[in-house]
């Protein structure tokens, strides 16, 4: 009786032990789970918990490579094979995924310049980084206003959006350049890209249109359809995929 009365006297022993080592003796200490040790969680399921939650785990410095990090949300500076352009400040990074990394999507969020870049990998396919937020494009020719493109993945291709407001003092003419396109928004087709657009006629608040092209895959060029009106203002919106 002695022997097993000690026995249970010593496994009581461990038990608060261990209680205590987890929520402390004053009973209100509850040790939490990290990623190096378990709390009353394991390590993975803290892992699990904190993404549900969005709450990004903190990678040293230079540590974190964007193609090799497991799924989860990760934040640091200086992050290894980080889109082009990106400098030290802090950067957050979702990954998500399966297939042991062969299938994931990687979100990559440069917080200090508020730009977005996504990247997919599906086995040996590799999108690259893809900015798809809008991006402004230098306005030519005298114009002031905007012009935006946007480019959003779509199966094998990619969708650019492409919208504009543009005006100037003097008169619209044959063949003006709005802006440029740059790598990546191109058009990849033979055939020019023709639209009719919609226009003002200066000093008054009468609508007419004016040809809108995409030339040379670049070049958001305007041309005149109406040539007995002053033209001043043009706006219009176009999408392609490329």
């Amino acid at each position: 009786m002695d022997t097993t009365i000690k026995s249970i006297f010593e496994s009581l022993r461990k038990l608060i032990y261990r209680v205590d080592a987890h929520i402390g003796n004053s009973g209100d200490a509850h040790l939490p789970a990290t990623f190096e040790r378990a709390g009353f969680l394991s390590a993975e399921d803290k892992g699990h918990i904190d993404m549900k939650c969005r709450y990004a785990q903190t990678l040293d410095n230079g540590t974190g490579n964007c193609l090799t990090l497991g799924a989860g949300i990760y934040i640091s500076r200086s992050f290894k094979n980080a889109p082009n352009g990106v400098d030290d400040s802090l950067c957050l990074i979702e990954v998500t995924g399966a297939g042991q990394g062969l299938y994931k999507e990687i979100k990559f969020t440069w917080l200090s310049a508020g730009k977005q870049y996504n990247r997919y990998i599906y086995s040996d396919i590799d999108s690259g980084w893809l900015d798809e937020g809008w991006v402004n494009l230098t306005l030519l020719s005298g114009f002031s206003g905007y012009a935006i493109a946007k480019r959003t993945r779509c199966g094998d291709g990619v969708i650019v959006d492409i919208r504009y407001d543009v005006q100037r003092s003097n008169n619209i003419t044959a063949d003006t350049v709005i802006a440029t396109l740059p790598a990546g928004y191109t058009l990849t087709q033979e055939k020019p890209l023709y639209e009719t657009h919609l226009a003002f006629v200066t000093n008054s608040t009468a609508l007419t249109t004016v040809g809108f092209v995409i030339s040379g895959t670049k070049d958001l060029t305007l041309f005149r359809t109406d040539q007995d009106s002053s033209i001043a203002r043009v706006l219009g919106h176009t999408t392609f995929i490329r």
